[in-house]
C-alpha cells in the first residue's frame, strides 16, 4: 500500500505539472538522440516546447486484477501488451494467461482514469492484434501458444464493437490452404484485409477482401496483398509489379517495382507513403544487415528520413497522423529518447532527453508515448498534441 500511495502521489503531481513546464531542448539531448538515429536529410532537431505536452502515470491496480508482467518462455508467466490509442483516450491493452491460453483486450481511458474488460478469448485462443479504430477492435485468434507452441492449425479473425460488446467472426481457418497474412486497415467503418492460399508454392496466392461488420466477406482484388490506407481508399501490392490504388475506376498503378527496388516495409498513412530498407555494416559479414532506415515519399521522390545509429537496432515503419507527426517503436532492448518526427516542420521533436523504452502510437490528432516499468507496476506516457 506504501507503494501504492506514493505512485498515486507521483501521478498527481505529474498531471499537475506535466502541461506547464517549459520543454527546452537540453545541449545532451540532441548528442543522445543522434546516438540512436543518423538523419539521413536536413531535418532540424528541437523540442517539445511549441507543442502541448501532458504526462500521467498509470498504475497496474487500476487495470483489474492483472499486473505488468514480461512474458518469459522458461517459466511460462502471463504476460501483457498494449495495442493502440484511439480517438476516444482509450489506450488498448491485453493481458495473456499462459495457463489458460487465452488473452483479455480490455481499454484504459486516459480522461477518465479508469479500465474496462471488453472481451476475453475461449480458453485454448490466444488474441493477436490487426486493427483498430474508435469503433472496432480486429484480432487474430490463435491457438498457437503465447511461447510459440502450435496446436493444429486454427486461426479466426474477430472484429468486437466496442460500445456494445457485440463479436463478429470475421473468417475462420481450420487446418486449410488459407489464412491470413495479418495486414489489416480501416477505411471507416469498412475492414480491408489479406488472406492467403498456399504460400510456399505460390506467393502470390493472396487476395485483398472486404468486410462490413455483420455483413460477408467480399474478395476486392487478386494476388494482391499489404492492404494499406489510401486517399480515402485502399492501396495493396498486386501482382508484385507495384503498388496500386483502388478507385471509382478500377485499379490505378501508383508506383511501380523497379521504383520501390529492394525496399520492404512499404506502407501508408494519411497518404504518406513509407518505406523501410537494410543497412548493413559489419566487415566480416557485409551481407548480414545490421540495421534498418526509415524513409517516405514527398511529390514522387523518395526521401531516406532516418537510419540506425547503433548496431543491431532495427526500427518499425514510420506512420503518419491527420497532424503530419510520424511515429516509430524502436527495438525494445535500446532505451531511446522519445521523439517524433512532425513533416510540416521537417523537424525531429524531442518530447524528453531521458532515454527510455517505450512503445509509441498515434491517433488522429496526438502522439503517446508509454513506458512501462514491471518494477513499480507503472506505466508512464507522454500525450503530444
Amino acid at each position: 500500500m506504501k507503494l501504492k500511495s506514493l505512485l498515486l502521489s507521483a501521478a498527481m503531481l505529474i498531471a499537475l505539472t506535466g502541461c506547464s513546464a517549459e520543454r527546452k531542448l537540453p545541449a545532451e539531448a540532441e548528442d543522445r538522440f543522434k546516438s540512436v538515429i543518423s538523419i539521413q536529410n536536413d531535418a532540424m532537431i528541437t523540442g517539445a516546447q511549441d507543442y502541448e505536452v501532458s504526462s500521467g502515470l498509470i498504475g497496474s491496480w487500476t487495470l483489474g486484477e492483472h499486473i505488468f508482467e514480461s512474458f518469459q518462455r522458461v517459466t511460462g508467466i502471463n504476460y501483457y501488451d498494449v495495442w493502440g490509442f484511439n480517438n476516444n483516450g482509450d489506450i488498448i491493452f491485453t493481458f495473456h494467461d499462459a495457463e489458460k491460453n487465452s488473452s483479455e483486450i480490455g481499454a484504459y481511458n486516459i480522461q477518465k482514469g479508469t479500465y474496462q474488460t471488453l472481451t476475453k478469448s475461449p480458453e485454448g485462443l490466444v488474441a493477436w492484434f490487426g486493427a483498430l479504430n474508435d469503433r472496432y477492435i480486429v484480432s487474430l485468434y490463435s491457438n498457437t501458444d503465447i511461447d510459440g507452441e502450435t496446436n493444429g492449425n486454427h486461426n479466426e479473425i474477430h472484429c468486437l464493437d466496442i460500445g456494445t460488446g457485440e463479436d463478429f467472426t470475421v473468417m475462420s481457418f481450420d487446418d486449410t490452404d488459407q489464412n491470413t497474412t495479418g495486414y489489416f486497415t480501416f477505411i471507416g467503418d469498412v475492414l480491408y484485409f489479406d488472406v492467403y492460399g498456399d504460400i510456399q508454392s505460390d506467393i502470390l496466392d493472396t487476395k485483398v477482401c472486404k468486410y462490413i461488420p455483420g455483413g460477408e466477406v467480399e474478395t476486392v482484388s487478386e494476388k494482391a496483398r499489404l492492404t494499406m490506407p489510401y486517399n480515402g481508399g485502399i492501396a495493396y501490392i498486386k501482382n508484385n509489379d507495384g503498388v496500386y490504388a483502388l478507385t471509382e475506376n478500377g485499379e490505378e498503378l501508383l508506383f511501380d517495382a523497379e521504383f520501390f527496388g529492394d525496399l520492404f516495409g512499404i506502407s501508408c498513412s494519411n497518404d504518406i507513403f513509407t518505406y523501410k530498407y537494410d543497412i548493413y555494416g559489419d566487415a566480416e559479414d557485409p551481407e548480414c544487415a545490421t540495421g534498418n532506415g526509415v524513409g517516405f515519399i514527398n511529390g514522387g521522390e523518395k526521401t531516406n528520413l532516418f537510419e540506425s545509429a547503433a548496431m543491431a537496432l532495427y526500427f518499425s515503419e514510420i506512420t503518419f497522423n491527420g497532424k503530419g507527426y510520424g511515429v516509430w517503436d524502436s527495438d525494445p532492448l535500446y532505451a531511446v529518447v522519445p521523439a517524433f518526427y512532425d513533416c510540416n516542420k521537417n523537424s525531429f521533436v524531442i518530447v524528453d532527453d531521458t532515454p527510455m523504452s517505450y512503445r509509441c502510437f498515434s491517433n488522429d490528432s496526438s502522439v503517446l508515448f508509454i513506458s512501462i516499468n514491471e518494477q513499480t507496476q507503472s506505466a508512464f506516457y507522454y500525450l503530444v498534441t
